[in-house]
């Protein structure tokens, strides 16, 4: 579920809920002993954002401040190992997040005969996050996301590539995507 408002003076806030339900199958074995089982894990994530956008003379702002909480029911995991069958207490897991991101975005002239309208995107993020699996941890750190696009000259398609790095209280997160959208 999505929805999105624009409130004024091109501040827009939009808000999400997503319910899921998976299927698990987890088998592991090291020679000696084999583990083998099937259980369901139910999920909620819910989030909701401001964002706006200022369009200076050789740049756009898009400030965004987001909150996001999601929760995750293991419930028992009944499995088999060494023959037999067992239980074990799947628990759950409980996040939230909150971030503050500040992204410009930078037009430039993509030299070539096929693309044009590029933008060079710089994100960096100030993040907070708690997690509560039986043990609560609350971390804050930062983040950095860079993005290349250009569209084609004929609007049919666009080339994207981002790089997106969090570090979080000791754990660093990174993610490399690149992008070949065709429009039809």
């Amino acid at each position: 579920l999505y929805g999105a408002r624009d409130l004024q003076n091109g501040i827009v806030a939009d808000g999400f809920a997503v319910l899921g339900y998976g299927l698990n199958s987890l088998d592991i074995t090291d020679g000696t002993v084999d583990v083998d089982a099937d259980y369901t894990a139910p999920s909620l994530l819910l989030g909701a954002a401001l964002s706006g956008e200022r369009v200076y003379q050789h740049f756009t702002l898009h400030p965004e401040l987001a909150f996001a909480a999601g929760y995750t029911d293991l419930r028992n995991i009944d499995y088999e190992a060494g023959g037999g069958p067992a239980e074990a207490d799947g628990n759950y897991v409980a996040l939230a997040r909150l971030s503050l991101t500040p992204e410009i975005r930078m037009p430039w002239d993509v030299a070539g005969d096929l693309y044009d309208n590029g933008s060079f995107d710089i994100a960096p993020s100030l993040i907070c996050e708690w997690v509560d699996s039986g043990t609560r941890d609350t971390d804050c750190g930062a983040g950095l996301g860079l993005e290349l696009s250009a569209m084609s000259l004929n609007g049919a398609h666009e080339l994207s590539g981002s790089l997106a790095v969090e570090a979080i209280g000791s754990t660093t997160r990174t993610s490399l995507t690149l992008m070949l959208e065709s429009h039809f």
